[in-house]
């Protein structure tokens, strides 16, 4: 954790690579939801909550290792009501067309896709 620079810059209070970050702010309004998959430790999904005021935050990881850190963060921050971390654990198999969900393993190192259209298909998050 302590090699990782995005913890790194976490850690201090800021958040890695801020001038790439801001240039989405003119195309995210206020009030907007944000789906972060792969969220990861959460350091996109809070840059959106705390920055750029998304509403709702739908984070999506397949893999338990940064799970722990992810709701951590999401506690620490104060943000538990406007995320949603019914997701965790959620993935998409690898069936041809046929999404499926899966609890992702360590060895799959966090592989895998989506089909073109399968989210606005299959989606029923709301």
């Amino acid at each position: 954790m302590e090699k990782d620079p995005i913890q790194r810059k976490n850690r201090a209070g800021a958040f890695y690579e801020t001038s790439d970050l801001s240039l989405l702010d003119p195309y995210f309004p206020n009030g907007s939801s944000f789906l972060d998959i792969g969220a990861t430790i959460g350091s996109l999904s809070l840059y959106f909550a705390l920055i750029l005021r998304a509403a709702q935050v739908i984070a999506v990881k397949s893999k338990p290792f940064c799970w722990n850190l992810l709701i951590e963060n999401v506690l620490v921050n104060g943000l538990w009501i406007r995320f949603d971390l019914t997701r965790l654990g959620v993935g998409a198999g690898d069936a041809r067309h046929r999404p499926s969900l899966f609890v992702g393993e360590a060895e799959n190192n966090d592989a895998g896709f989506l089909t073109p259209g399968w989210l606005r298909r299959n989606a029923r998050w709301s």
